[in-house]
């Protein structure tokens, strides 16, 4: 069954038949942790067969074979719960009652014990059998064995001897614990407490250079008071009589009241709470912390577990040994394995100040999981990196330097270390959101989907994790499975034959059939040769079972996990075809008693008969309260989850960098802030306030390397958001947008005005050619009354008198002239290969000029962008201009080539539609030089990228809401909601509502999200009262502290998008991440906490420190 939360007791259970929930709450009195050990007691004695025989109970219990042989058996009877063999899960029933119940349940076992026809008495000869075999154990009221027998037996004078008056007896006249010992496979308080008392005695005093143990002296109380540490407690002990005064103390009970069991040490509370290398300043031996060696340490670590590890180094200074509690702290970072130095990741790492570099490598290398064997450390100094010697004392170190870590590797006997062999990157002059950082050329499409390769990766085979192949846009769906699959308990059993045995027998195939198809696709993906599994046959049965994930569209991930878990629930659930309420609602309760009352109900049904697999491990529990501001109506749902669906508050504000090119081919990188919902046309006014550039001369546009350039001043009027993200390439151009502006350039298109001589040199005219025929040219020059006329459109020059002109646009028109922006691509030929490098210009010039004119015009814009300094009358041997389709990329005019010359003869650009210009430059004269404004330094201080933490999400979900609803009373809109988690499961699974409306319109939120990887605890968060049972701490913060194991990425936006997923697993014994992506797995050269996971994290998966000891031992042991 699930969590264990919110049981306010562990009551006392017999062991007659018991339901499924009392069972189970009898198991979790177990730490994950003993219960390893108890299996692993269990596997060592199965001899030949898969489950334990009475052969090998007696082989793990020796002490049995002593008991009379009818006692033997019915211990076996017990323990086999009447079947031939023992399972896992009742050794672990049978061993709770023994070891971790209390005394009157204990007991009650010995009766069952010695009660060997099971009619719940004990008959005079089976109370003989008990008191001959178990004489030793007997309270002493005489020395005489035969004696003390005979005096017992009286106090029991009436036979058969029922169950009550049999516990009542024993718990004041029989030694418990002693009895019980051989069956301490766990052991007790009291063995606790004599194993730790003998090893301080044999082992308490510091020793100089000697390495101790920090303990929390807060656990440390915890555990002295459930082992009675200090003193003996008379209570409840029956005294000795005068008649017996002889015989004391051995007349007393030794078996004591104990406190609650701690569950794992923890020592956070001494941690420093920015920094979890260094303890909290102050610390205080005995208040806040005991000290302990070695053997105690791995003593109660093989109890207990937890952590963290505490080690401090004796040290005799001023004349006195003592503890280094505050030892030196060194920042470590490391190299990955192209030898570049990860900056933004370092961790801190602690050694004594007495040891040498040498100690600090090893736990440098520890803390980073990596072997010490081809290790070393180094530190830059004036841009020189230095390798540190290992033999340098700590005390020369600066505390708090930085230092890096790098682990080599062996080829042919020599030691390869990658900085060393670290290759310098292309430099080539690309804008994108950073002007100085250097770009790897290269030719790829445009990116709608942000790379995968900004995470840093290498393509690795695991044995036992498959990739899934993609069947159509069914990434959503491999990335749920890949999760769902690698969740712990899920695992094993899904893997194994576990399903079939789980299922109800009175369901149908056909009703347990997605049950059934994850069983066979785990075992495929398990034992699969390839490190890829095609899932037709799964994905098949899917489609049959959720036809609404049958299109090749993009689909959700949370909707389809939701989905899987729904029936996955009913397939699995303990009764054939009940469901259980999972939404349970009280209209205006008395008091919260009945809230309680009712909450724990629906939670007990859900642990009982009517819960699942799926609930037991996902299963949690929220309360809404729903009040009326204006009645104080209430209504109150209880509602069962299996995950949560948490908001993420939306930054309105967007970082973007916008790449300002004028026409006079000056390049300006600057930022702007702005919320993400304004019109693009706002965003190029704040462009044009920053560079000083009319609005409506700006045109702006978005461009990837290998792409084409993207006209989005088309889409003014359409949210920022629409078509723009943080990471998006956008430009700005300086365009001509006025007839006038474009005459400029030097062919004259309108009338001049208040033209006092329409017939000067340079002037355009009319020319009369023929009879009504009329010409358009300029006045080259004025000889004897003569005009050197050269033609608008022809390659004429001739001489004309003055009668044969007229004023420029008195007789020649130019119908429907237009303004043409022309879009300039520079590339290169590398490797046979025509390669985009830079980005886009654009030119304007008038539909009236020639292309003779446009070859000028661009020969000119691009020599702007070459390194060639001098001046020069032909540029042809820099670069070459070609004439593309626009869409195509290929040739403009014969459509068969990479591109046929630029024309420069003098037809009218008239006919210019659909073309743009290539220019393709020869060797590397290519150069852009962009200016960083100072605004890109303002944006980049603001920090809009900075991750939020998830604190804020679980705070958002619990926020106090008003709804936009009527009172189901008074029909006034007053509803306010109130969500609470009332408790929370083993497998804790979050979705970040990434996917939501804003201002009317549908928006994927990619606000950076802070994740937690290791122990989150969410107590803060949880409403229920956790009191937990017996012989648990009830106070542990690892009841609700989580490690995550899992993540669903989703990269790109709402039109084009794709999952991955994130696992953490062990391969040589070792954590390590891999990223699959559909039938592909990476490993992570990185710790996975970044910004690209932080921006991309949809759906993440938790896994409570604490598990519910019943679901380990249910689904991981029992059906393995």
């Amino acid at each position: 069954m699930g969590s264990c939360m919110g049981r306010k007791r562990i009551i006392g259970i017999s062991l007659d038949a018991r339901s499924f929930i009392l069972n189970n709450m009898l198991l979790d009195r177990f730490t994950e942790h003993q219960v390893h050990i108890l299996n692993k007691k269990y596997v060592e004695n199965l001899k030949d067969t898969s489950i334990l025989d009475k052969k090998g109970l007696l082989s793990l219990f020796p002490a049995i074979r002593d008991y009379p042989p009818q006692v033997t058996n019915k211990c076996f009877q017990i323990f086999s719960d009447g079947s031939p063999t023992i399972s896992f899960r009742n050794f672990c029933l049978v061993l709770a009652q023994i070891l971790l119940s209390t005394k009157r349940d204990q007991s009650t076992f010995i009766f069952i014990l010695f009660d060997c026809d099971s009619d719940d008495y004990l008959n005079e000869s089976e109370f003989d059998i008990f008191l001959r075999s178990q004489h030793s154990h007997l309270r002493k009221l005489s020395l005489t064995p035969s004696e003390n027998i005979r005096l017992h037996k009286e106090k029991l004078k009436t036979f058969p001897i029922p169950k009550e008056d049999f516990i009542n007896w024993s718990l004041r006249n029989f030694e418990l614990s002693e009895f019980l010992y051989p069956y301490e496979i766990i052991p007790t308080s009291l063995t606790e407490k004599q194993i730790i008392l003998e090893k301080r005695r044999e082992n308490d005093k510091l020793i100089e250079n000697e390495y101790v143990y920090i303990i929390s002296n807060e656990w440390w109380q915890v555990w002295k008071n459930y082992v009675h540490y200090d003193i003996d407690n008379d209570e409840d002990c029956e005294k000795s009589t005068n008649q017996f005064a002889d015989v004391l103390p051995h007349n007393r009970r030794k078996s004591v009241k104990y406190g609650d069991r701690p569950v794992e040490i923890d020592n956070r509370n001494l941690l420093d709470s920015i920094n979890s290398t260094k303890l909290r300043n102050e610390l205080t031996q005995d208040k806040d912390y005991i000290w302990v060696k070695r053997d105690q340490w791995d003593q109660l670590m093989s109890w207990y577990d937890g952590g963290p590890v505490i080690e401090r180094k004796v040290l005799y200074e001023n004349n006195k040994l003592s503890i280094e509690l505050y030892p030196p702290c060194f920042y470590i970072g490391i190299f990955d394995i192209s030898g570049s130095a990860i900056g933004d990741k370092k961790k801190m790492v602690a050694v004594s100040k007495t040891e040498t570099v040498r100690e600090l490598l090893i736990n440098s290398c520890k803390v980073y999981e990596k072997a010490q064997d081809y290790a070393r450390l180094s530190y830059k100094t004036n841009s020189i990196w230095e390798v540190l010697n290992n033999n340098i004392p700590i005390s020369d170190l600066q505390e708090d330097s930085v230092y890096y870590l790098e682990i080599g590797s062996i080829e042919k006997n020599v030691i390869i270390w990658p900085r060393e062999v670290q290759k310098p990157p292309i430099k080539i002059n690309l804008p994108n959101n950073n002007p100085n950082s250097t770009i790897n050329s290269t030719n790829s499409a445009r990116q709608i989907i942000p790379e995968r390769s900004n995470l840093k990766i290498t393509s690795v085979i695991i044995p036992g994790h498959s990739g899934l192949m993609n069947l159509g846009n069914t990434c959503f769906l491999n990335s749920v499975l890949q999760c769902l699959l690698h969740t712990p308990m899920f695992e094993k059993f899904f893997i194994g034959d576990s399903v079939i045995s789980y299922i109800n027998p009175t369901k149908s195939k056909e009703k347990v059939l997605l049950s059934l198809e994850i069983n066979h696709l785990a075992k495929e993906m398990a034992n699969s040769k390839s490190s890829k599994v095609v899932p037709s046959k799964f994905h098949k049965n899917f489609i049959k079972k959720f036809p609404m994930f049958g299109s090749t569209e993009q689909h959700d991930s949370h909707e389809c996990l939701s989905l899987i878990l729904d029936i996955l629930y009913e397939e699995l659930s303990r009764v054939g075809d009940g469901n259980i309420i999972n939404s349970l609602a009280i209209e205006n309760p008395i008091d919260k008693t009945v809230e309680i009352e009712k909450a724990d109900e629906q939670w007990k049904a859900l642990q009982g008969s009517k819960g699942s697999l799926i609930t037991d491990v996902c299963g949690g529990q929220i309360r809404t309260t729903l009040t009326c501001g204006n009645c104080n109506n209430k209504k109150v749902l209880f509602e069962i989850f299996n995950n949560l669906s948490l908001p993420v508050p939306a930054n309105m504000l967007i970082a973007i960098n916008v790449t300002v090119v004028h026409m006079n081919g000056k390049v300006i990188q600057i930022a702007v802030a702005i919320n993400k919902f304004f019109k693009i046309s706002e965003l190029i006014k704040e462009v044009s306030d920053i560079c000083c550039t009319p609005k409506e001369c700006l045109l702006l546009g978005e461009y990837y390397q290998g792409s084409l350039l993207t006209n989005l001043s088309k889409f003014e009027n359409d949210p920022i958001l629409c078509h723009i993200r943080e990471n998006t390439n956008v430009f700005a151009y300086e365009v001509m947008t006025t007839i006038a502006e474009v005459e400029g350039l030097g062919k004259k298109l309108l009338k001049y005005s208040n033209d006092l001589d329409p017939f000067a040199v340079n002037k355009h005219v009319d020319v009369c050619v023929g009879e009504n025929l009329w010409a358009s040219g300029k006045i080259k020059e004025i000889n004897d009354d003569k005009f050197s006329i050269e033609f608008d459109y022809d390659y004429r020059t001739e001489k004309y008198d003055k009668i044969a002109l007229a004023p420029f646009r008195t007789h020649t028109t130019n119908d429907n002239p237009r303004i043409i922006f022309i879009v300039i691509y520079h590339q290169i030929l590398r490797n046979n290969k025509l390669e985009g490098i830079g980005f886009p210009q654009i030119t304007c010039i008038g539909s009236w000029f020639t292309y003779s004119d446009l070859h000028k015009l661009v020969t000119i814009v691009v020599g702007k962008f070459s390194n060639v300094t001098i001046y020069r009358n032909d540029d042809s041997d820099l670069f070459a201009l070609k004439l593309l389709d626009f869409m195509t990329m290929k040739c403009g005019l014969c459509k068969k080539c990479e591109g046929c010359p630029l024309p420069s003869d003098k037809t009218e650009l008239r006919s210019f539609t659909n073309l743009c210009i290539g220019v393709e430059w020869k060797e590397n004269y290519f150069k852009s030089e962009i200016i960083q404004h100072e605004s890109v330094k303002e944006v980049q201080l603001k920090d809009f990228r900075k991750p939020i933490d998830i604190s804020k999400c679980f705070d958002g979900f619990m926020n106090k809401e008003k709804l936009d609803s009527k009172c189901e009373k008074c029909a006034k809109n007053e509803v306010y909601m109130q969500v609470d988690i009332l408790r929370v499961p083993d497998i804790l699974i979050l979705s970040l509502k990434r996917f939501a409306f804003q201002h009317g319109i549908l928006d994927k939120i990619d606000q950076a999200v802070s994740i937690p990887f290791y122990a989150f605890d969410i107590s803060q968060w949880v409403r229920g009262v956790e009191i937990s049972g017996g012989m648990t701490l009830s106070t542990t913060v690892f009841q609700n502290a989580y490690d995550l194991y899992a993540v669903i990425l989703h990269s790109g936006g709402l039109s084009a998008g794709h999952y991955t997923t994130l696992l953490k697993i062990v391969k040589d014994n070792e954590n390590m991440w891999i990223l699959i992506d559909d039938g592909n797995i990476y490993a992570m050269n990185e710790d996975p906490d970044t910004l690209e996971v932080a921006k991309n994290a949809y759906m993440l998966f938790y896994r409570r420190r604490k598990f519910s000891s019943s679901n380990v031992i249910n689904l991981t042991y029992n059906f393995a």
